[in-house]
């Protein structure tokens, strides 16, 4: 839970009315001709002045449109591959008029429903659009019963949407069957017996199972929930030699059109705290054995891991990697972050890493993931970012940058000074052999 984040009606009402060009950064993977390329698109000034710490996107399964939650800010970017992108305020109103403990976005990959959803006390607010954010539907009542109290997620499937939170003894999952109108009463994904509450996003494959990662568990086994009946129970599913720790943030899972799943997460290995990711085809009863991830770029310290995948041996982690040895978490830690993508095309054999925007760092400094424990400007990107594919098979992240050029000069600070970047794959193999229908 993060503290309130309040805006304006008058700058809302200034800015949706205006679509904007943002400034367009190129820069390649660095991978050879074989490798991908990634550009950056950012917002213009004022679009996210209220700060863009874990951001979250969603992508319109017909249009491209691309919905970025950046603080209570609904961002949308349209024409991402062209010469004039396009970005407008698309806010919905009970954001900006009640403000929001935890923003986010999740989006239909069949539908195209975008849900936005901001917790406010043991509940959250939440409103949804089937035209990419130009119009909305308000849920004043945007959870289901004992689903609190802290770090909401949404997860879309056929016919379901998850909303899933924690308390202190659980982490609990209700489902609504009518497109987030009303939620049943939610039940315990697992308890603290067995890991800590507090869990990262929730993923829906296509035949309807979901998972839900926790953070932690007390043996650091790398681990996710996993449910086949709607969410009316769930079992917890261990990757045999996956190990957790450090400070990486949430876990993170993908899923592919046939159901395979890859799981990532960040960890102890190898003298540092570098990404890793297993695979299963049988909804989580075996792994595959953990990849490890960034070695070739020297990567020690790892935040923000997230998963996602395309044709079933097609799958994508992005996180946010340092060179710099020490304590990450630290306010005096004087690393660098860059932003990875690691890609798969043979199922999870083998991985290849590539810098995305090798010219463009996204942030200097300790990046704390220890809620109010954290010292200063060392929690100004919160808790994670996010990873999508679109309809072709690109892959899109969005991240937090606090830095103002490219030698990564900070702009951080105590209450804000991040910028929302959407970095999208624009040449290169795709996710997915045929687009998505």
């Amino acid at each position: 839970m993060k503290p309130a984040i309040r805006g304006r009606r008058a700058v809302v009402a200034a800015l949706a009315a205006a679509a904007v060009a943002g400034p367009l950064l190129t820069a390649s993977a660095g991978a050879g001709a074989t490798g991908p390329s990634f550009r950056a698109y950012a917002p213009p000034p004022g679009l996210a002045r209220y700060g863009a710490g874990e951001p979250t996107l969603g992508i319109h399964p017909r249009t491209g449109a691309i919905l970025v939650q950046a603080s209570v800010r609904t961002l949308r970017l349209t024409g991402a591959g062209t010469r004039r992108p396009q970005w407008r305020d698309v806010t919905p109103t009970n954001a900006v008029m009640l403000g929001s403990l935890d923003p986010l976005i999740e989006m239909s990959a069949t539908t195209g429903r975008a849900w936005v959803s901001h917790l406010n006390g043991a509940c959250s607010l939440m409103a949804y659009s089937d035209d990419a954010g130009s119009n909305w539907t308000d849920v004043p009542l945007g959870c289901g019963a004992g689903a609190m109290y802290d770090h909401q997620a949404l997860g879309a499937g056929p016919g379901v949407l998850y909303y899933c939170a924690h308390d202190l003894l659980a982490a609990n999952c209700a489902t609504s069957a009518d497109g987030g109108d009303t939620f049943r009463p939610a039940v315990p994904a697992w308890t603290t017996a067995y890991c800590g509450a507090p869990h990262g996003h929730v993923t829906v494959a296509a035949d309807g199972t979901a998972y839900l990662p926790p953070i932690a568990c007390f043996d650091n086994a790398a681990a996710t929930a996993v449910t086949e009946d709607g969410g009316l129970t769930w079992r917890m599913s261990r990757v045999p030699g996956g190990t957790m720790g450090g400070d990486a943030g949430n876990p993170s899972v993908g899923v592919g059109a046939g159901g395979a799943a890859y799981l990532a997460w960040g960890g102890r290995v190898d003298g540092g705290f570098r990404p890793q990711v297993a695979v299963t085809r049988d909804r989580g009863r075996t792994w595959s054995r953990p990849a490890v991830l960034g070695r070739g770029h020297g990567v020690v310290n790892t935040r923000f891991v997230s998963a996602v995948a395309g044709d079933d041996d097609r799958a994508a982690v992005s996180f946010l990697g340092s060179r710099t040895p020490g304590d990450a978490g630290a306010e005096g830690f004087a690393g660098t972050w860059s932003l990875y993508v690691a890609l798969t095309y043979d199922g999870g054999r083998t991985w290849r890493t590539y810098d995305a925007l090798p010219s463009r760092p996204v942030h200097r400094g300790g990046v704390c993931l220890m809620g109010m424990a954290c010292p200063g400007r060392a929690r100004v990107l919160l808790d994670f970012a996010d990873l999508a594919i679109d309809a072709a098979g690109r892959v899109v992240a969005v991240v937090a940058s606090s830095c103002r050029d490219p030698r990564c000069t900070s702009v951080a600070t105590d209450s804000g000074g991040t910028n929302p970047v959407v970095v999208r794959q624009e040449a290169g193999a795709l996710l997915r052999r045929r687009p998505a229908r």
